[in-house]
């Protein structure tokens, strides 16, 4: 008797487990969709095939389930990001990973992203204060290696907080136009060595001429490279 006592609350444990993602689930698409406003408990229990009276034994309110979606995709990407940012190795290596892990996140959950990505006047202020804490995190672990691999001479002398904020923008708008079934290490690859190609100081890249003219010419670059040094010096409040 005692053995399916606990039978039944395993399969129940469970089938309440699998009901609680698939109303996530569907709430993430809603609101990508339709907007946070313009989408009640009704329309998330109807797209489950639930009533809303038995909706509320799983979620008590509109906001609590969004700070669930949130909090579920963001609750590790600070920590995971400063530690490839801050790992060994090249700042071109880490780049390379930190653009891969980035875009193959956004990718395995592109309708959640979207809401963290998008406009955030309807979010709740817990949400949103989490929503500006991921991009920070994000930004920073960017930067950083950018930073560090205009200072080693890995990369252009480009200003390290805007490249940041374009290869932010690179990742996210996975969340918009990435289609399930498409090759998610195809995407992955290629936008990471987009990333890469577009920071690389590559010796083809800048020919410079011989002589007088050409000696002009690459100690200009130097004193790019040094003033972008200099004026990045300090650390950014990504707000």
């Amino acid at each position: 008797m005692d053995g399916d006592v606990e039978r039944r609350r395993v399969l129940g444990g469970r089938r309440r487990g699998l009901v609680e993602r698939e109303i996530r689930d569907c709430a993430a698409r809603l609101f990508a969709a339709q907007g946070i406003g313009g989408t009640s408990l009704q329309d998330i229990a109807t797209a489950v095939g639930i009533s809303r009276p038995a909706l509320y034994h799983y979620v008590k309110s509109k906001n609590e389930l969004l700070v669930t979606l949130i909090l579920e995709v963001t609750a590790t990407a600070g920590a995971e990001l400063a530690a490839i940012a801050g790992d060994d190795g090249s700042a071109v290596s880490r780049l390379r990973r930190l653009v891969t892990h980035s875009a193959g996140t956004v990718a395995a959950d592109p309708d959640r992203f979207r809401l963290l990505v998008g406009p955030g006047a309807e979010l709740p202020e817990q949400v949103a204060r989490q929503r500006i804490a991921w991009r920070q995190a994000v930004l920073a672990a960017f930067e950083l290696v950018i930073r560090d691999g205009v200072t080693a001479g890995e990369f252009r002398p480009l200003d390290p907080t805007t490249a940041a904020l374009s290869l932010f923008g690179l990742c996210t708008s996975v969340a918009w136009w990435f289609q399930p079934g498409t090759n998610v290490d195809i995407m992955t690859t290629t936008l990471t060595e987009m990333a890469a190609a577009a920071l690389l100081a590559t010796p083809d890249r800048v020919r410079p001429e011989n002589g007088p003219v050409g000696a002009i010419d690459r100690l200009r670059a130097e004193i790019d490279h040094l003033e972008i040094f200099v004026r990045n010096a300090g650390n950014h409040d990504f707000r």
